[in-house]
């Protein structure tokens, strides 16, 4: 919090006389130093959050690091012109003597200062920020953060919370409001209410699918390292439903910027998340071993599965080494740049228009591709059940990315629609599962090296399968008969408001 080592003393200073810390002046002067502690922390996540916006450079960071330390020290001097007058007779450790003018600023005036001419606002900017962070704190919000800041629009919106008390909101607002003509993009702030997209009913198409897509590409790329490690199976489930979510996205909003544009982004996600299918099912089949109680009783299986998730793992691996996610990274954030409402203007009708009059539609057209197999639908129907499965999670998928601008009552639909793609979920798994089985079973090798009791217990294994199989496909034949009938459809048409 500027509170770096003292360093040599300055060419303007008394011989003995060493500059102190940012944290230094404060203890001297009876400033409050635990506020400072938190206001320090509120403008270095402003500054991290919206620098880039404003023009700042990273280096700037220590310098509003130490302006917010300070910016409270006219309540233990006589006033803010005499703060400020401290400040540059001090001098601070580690600063050059521009930046300890630009920290006294912030203290003089808490954003009031006019920045020197030839500094392009940069002083005015960094003292706007400390003034934000410190009002953001006048109601003592200790954990306060920014969540996340939508950039989308001419006017920053950055969310903050938990908790963000809103008094506290909003005299941060007053602030930025305050500081509209000095920092590069005005900002407005808002109490974030735990959104996963931070959709706004009049966010347009482009905007709508920029904030999707760049959620959703964050999450792929927080995901791989921990894909890598391999230490815990999470990391790869999460990383395969961020990929599938990803190209879900792309298809949905193929009308909006045609298919041309997304070709590439959606090529190499559909790559590099089937590159994930064969671990995954893998580490399903564990999960169902272990909640059976089998993997002690199954040696040789445990062996063979042991051994082929060592060969998928490796190869989702080399998926993530090799061109396929090169491709991925490269097309994705190529495509958030072309996307992106602030830098390009998308000259298509349906990107213009707004989210609120488009996701009817949207979710109208998957709703009725996922009722189309509402007869004829045969348990027996592998292919068709299959293709029910996607359906059911094109659907799924398109009302939890507008879901911010849905009805309350959406989240039940949304409930649904995932117990409908669980069960189909696990009619595949034990599909695969059986198969893996029988094959094992099969193999003459595997066959020399278990033992009877073990031949009887993966006799066993294959009847515990297929009473799996036959409870998910009574579970799905239940739900799924309540989800096409008729009163429950108008139900559903009036929770998503359509």
């Amino acid at each position: 919090m500027g509170d770096v080592a003292p360093s040599e003393r300055e060419p303007n200073k008394p011989p003995g006389r060493v500059t102190p810390t940012a944290e230094g002046i404060l203890r001297l002067h009876g400033a409050n130093v635990e506020r400072a502690a938190r206001v320090v922390r509120l403008a270095a996540d402003l500054f991290h959050s919206t620098s880039a916006a404003h023009g700042l450079p990273t280096e700037d960071l220590e310098v509003v690091r130490t302006a917010a330390c300070l910016h409270d020290l006219g309540a233990g001097a006589t006033g803010p012109t005499q703060a400020a007058q401290l400040v540059l007779q001090h001098g601070i450790a580690g600063l050059e003597a521009a930046d300890v003018a630009v920290v006294a600023g912030a203290v003089g005036s808490l954003g009031g200062l006019v920045a020197a001419p030839d500094d392009d606002g940069r002083a005015a900017r960094i003292c706007a920020l400390v003034a934000i962070a410190a009002a953001l704190d006048d109601d003592g919000a200790i954990d306060t953060q920014v969540a996340h800041v939508d950039d989308t629009r001419r006017a920053l919106r950055v969310y903050v919370g938990p908790p963000a008390f809103a008094g506290s909101v909003k005299s941060a607002n007053a602030a930025s409001a305050a500081s509209d003509q000095t920092l590069r993009r005005p900002m407005r702030l808002a109490a974030d209410g735990g959104s996963r997209y931070y959709i706004r009913p009049g966010d347009t198409m482009q905007a709508t699918a920029y904030k999707i897509a760049a959620r959703l590409y964050s999450e792929v790329r927080a995901r791989e390292p921990g894909v890598r490690r391999d230490a815990d199976i999470e990391d790869l489930h999460k990383f395969r439903v961020a990929t599938r979510r990803l190209r879900a996205a792309l298809r949905a909003f193929r009308p909006v910027f045609g298919r041309a544009v997304l070709r590439d982004a959606a090529a190499s996600t559909r790559a590099v998340a089937r590159a994930t299918n064969a671990a995954r099912d893998l580490d399903v089949f564990i999960e169902a071993l272990e909640e059976d109680d089998f993997t002690t009783r199954v040696p040789t299986l445990m062996a063979h599965i042991s051994g082929d998730r060592t060969v998928a793992i490796r190869g989702t691996v080399d998926t993530l080494d090799g061109d396929a996610y090169d491709d991925l990274i490269r097309a994705t954030e190529s495509l958030l740049v072309q996307i992106h409402p602030q830098t390009h203007a998308v000259e298509r009708r349906r990107a213009l228009r707004r989210v609120r009059d488009e996701a009817p539609r949207m979710i109208g057209i998957r709703l009725r591709r996922v009722l189309a197999y509402a007869d004829g639908l045969a348990a027996d129907d592998d292919e068709r059940m299959h293709d029910l499965r996607i359906a059911i999670k094109q659907l799924r998928y398109v009302l939890e990315f507008v879901r911010d601008i849905l009805p309350d009552d959406a989240d039940k639909a949304v409930n649904e629609l995932k117990a409908l793609q669980d069960s189909l979920g696990d009619l595949n798994d034990c599909a695969v599962q059986r198969v893996y089985v029988a094959a094992h079973t099969s193999d003459a090798e595997s066959q020399a090296n278990m033992s009877e009791v073990e031949r009887v217990t993966l006799e066993l294994l294959a009847v515990r399968i297929e009473l799996r199989r036959e409870r998910a496909l009574a579970r799905f034949l239940e739900e799924w008969n309540g989800f096409i009938d008729a009163d429950r459809q108008r139900l559903l048409a009036f929770r998503l408001g359509l």
